[in-house]
């Protein structure tokens, strides 16, 4: 297993979340309105330890953030509030439901730690921290 086999995986859980315009691997420079609801994976840090000199264990932080809508003057906020909390339960649905994470060699565990709303900035957003945690045998050499 690997981070770029996580990445991927999560990407495919995140193509599927109903009503998501785009799942972007990377973040994008600039977000389309087309692209609009949206999500986006970050790779924030890793983890690394050795519980004995066989085996290595690597918990990875990833966050995903759900795009929503353009924030502005004079708009509905909660109207715009109400449009976006479905996302809430969607994305916790697709990870719930979601084989694809656990049945990658060497994941040991994997777990949403946090989601945050974000009402400033440029768009409304809904922010996912997960802790996946892969473990795997290492040769030492002497």
């Amino acid at each position: 297993m690997s981070l770029s086999s996580v990445l991927a995986a999560m990407q495919t859980i995140n193509s599927n979340v109903t009503g998501v315009a785009q799942a972007f691997t990377r973040p994008p420079q600039v977000i389309d309105t087309a692209d609009i609801p949206s999500l986006i994976t970050y790779w924030q840090s890793s983890a690394i330890t050795n519980p004995n000199y066989t085996q290595r264990e690597v918990t990875h932080t990833i966050m995903i953030r759900l795009v929503g809508e353009p924030l502005g003057q004079n708009i509905d906020h909660a109207a715009r509030q109400e449009r976006l909390e479905p996302f809430f339960e969607r994305v916790l649905d697709a990870y719930d439901g979601a084989v694809q994470l656990g049945s990658l060699s060497g994941v040991h565990r994997s777990e949403i730690i946090n989601a945050v709303a974000n009402w400033a900035g440029e768009y409304a957003t809904i922010e996912f921290t997960f802790q996946i945690t892969e473990k795997y045998n290492v040769t030492v050499g002497l």
